[in-house]
């Protein structure tokens, strides 16, 4: 498996803090969820109701 080199979207863990990224650890290991899944609910949950996001995000 190959972990140095980047392809496509870039990883939204470049923005996140240490403590954030420990946070989403946490959750991870408590819920069983995976990560992805479980930044899938964190935008649903922020954005979900703003049509304005919904509209850029379908163009």
């Amino acid at each position: 498996m190959s972990f140095g080199v980047r392809k496509g979207y870039a990883w939204p863990a470049s923005a996140m803090t240490e403590t954030e990224m420990a946070v989403l650890a946490d959750v991870r290991q408590e819920t069983g969820k995976p990560i992805s899944m479980l930044l899938k609910e964190a935008v649903q949950l922020a954005y979900g109701g703003c049509s304005s996001v919904v509209k850029e995000v379908e163009k």
